[in-house]
């Protein structure tokens, strides 16, 4: 006993009086600036030119489509470049089996869509006599949102010709229902009230369109659309082809997204997002069980691309991923911005125009070039932030840049950008 007590009492003396290490014999692990440095090691570049893409920017987005399940797009409206670019990558995806195309537009306006994509070549043609069709000039506005210009028309030519199902998720459109009440009414041909629905469907056009130009017309806020729900004649032409199946689910789908755009101010932003994810579910389901395995390019705006929390909600890009994680597969998000922008005459450098929104981004932004597309590999910043081998700055450009780097795997920058020439 005595000696195990001596031992326990030499190994402790032992202990206490081991000499500290060398300082110089620590490696120290240090700490990388989040500098324009750093953020170029982690770019790359690529341009367009015909249907190729060239540059170190390309085996990026091979490796994109070669890797994913899922890829969303969080686009800036209105883009020549992003339909040009979307245009190109379509043949990846086809090679990658991507068979399909999520859009943000009502359910019944992708049907209208992938209708007038047929055949292919008359793609363009057919999508300018629908938009020159239903567009108003009282209302100043397309029926179908994001889709009035060439180079859109010329993306999904691209998506019917290698076989892509367009899937639309989102409410349906202000003015889809100047095009849906004809579609509506051709369903119901064989109805044995025809006569009677036409006429109806005739004082329905005419009450939509007075509604429609008092709220445009109007210095005050109109709930147009709680007007529309409640019209003695809207209800009765509704009521005459509920039998029809087809009619009765774009009547229930029309009586949602007007209930949403009724209750904007009330949060119906949130509902919103819910009908959209749970479009995009039943689609993948129905698909699923045809034994169809979708894999789905998502091209929505930019607050809708995220994979965190934007804007209030948990929306597509976060849902996506979330049935990515829970099939073992992967979904990439991709959040999109322009620098440089022609308008007419005038070219626009974003970063000087909006210095409130993009002045945290500014590290980021500096790296854009007016003839290159730049990337910029997110999801590897967010790996070094993980591996403590990167911190972002303590001042209030933490907030903005942490959002970015959770939210997406990737940030693309366009190069010089316009709008699109309009196809009417």
């Amino acid at each position: 006993m005595k000696n195990q007590v001596y031992f326990t009492i030499l190994f402790m003396i032992l202990v206490g009086c081991k000499k500290p290490p060398n300082k110089e014999n620590v490696v120290q692990s240090k700490i990388e600036n989040f500098d324009s440095n750093y953020l170029k090691s982690k770019t790359n570049y690529f341009t367009i030119k015909g249907d190729s893409i060239s540059g170190n920017g390309k085996d990026v987005l091979r490796n994109i489509f070669e890797e994913s399940e899922f890829v969303v797009f969080g686009e800036r409206h209105n883009s020549a470049n992003t339909s040009k670019l979307i245009e190109v990558l379509i043949p990846e995806m086809d090679k990658n089996n991507f068979n399909t195309l999520c859009l943000e537009v009502g359910p019944h306006s992708a049907l209208k869509l992938q209708e007038l994509m047929q055949p292919p070549q008359n793609a363009i043609d057919n999508l300018k006599q629908f938009n020159s069709e239903y567009y108003n000039d009282a209302i100043d506005d397309f029926p179908i949102p994001f889709f009035p210009g060439i180079e859109d028309a010329r993306f999904l030519k691209a998506a019917s010709e290698h076989g892509m199902e367009l899937w639309g998720l989102d409410q349906e459109y202000y003015y889809s229902i100047l095009f849906l009440t004809d579609v509506l009414l051709k369903q119901n041909e064989q109805n044995q009230n025809f006569k009677e629905i036409e006429l109806l469907k005739q004082r329905t056009d005419s009450l939509i369109m007075k509604h429609f130009i008092e709220e445009n017309s109007s210095d005050k806020e109109i709930d147009v659309f709680a007007s529309l729900l409640s019209e003695p004649v809207i209800i009765k032409f509704f009521n005459s082809i509920k039998s029809n199946e087809n009619s009765s689910k774009i009547i229930e789908d029309l009586k949602i997204s007007w209930d949403i755009y009724s209750r904007w101010r009330k949060d119906s932003h949130a509902d919103r997002i819910s009908y959209m994810r749970n479009n995009f579910i039943k689609n993948y389901e129905v698909a699923m069980s045809k034994g169809k395995r979708p894999k789905v390019f998502l091209k929505f705006g930019q607050l809708h691309a995220s994979q965190i929390i934007a804007n209030g909600a948990y929306d597509l890009g976060h849902y996506v991923n979330e049935l990515a994680t829970k099939n073992n597969v992967v979904c990439t998000n991709i959040n999109t911005w322009t620098r440089f922008y022609q308008e007419e005459e005038k070219e626009i450098d974003y970063l000087e125009a909006y210095p409130v929104y993009f002045g945290r981004y500014k590290l980021l932004m500096e790296l854009a070039k007016e003839n290159q597309w730049t990337i910029i590999d997110l999801k590897s910043i967010r790996s070094d932030i993980s591996n403590q081998i990167i911190e972002l700055p303590t001042n209030g450009d933490f907030h903005k840049l942490n959002a970015l780097i959770q939210g997406y795997d990737y940030q693309l920058i366009l190069p010089k950008d316009m709008g699109v020439k309009e196809n009417r």
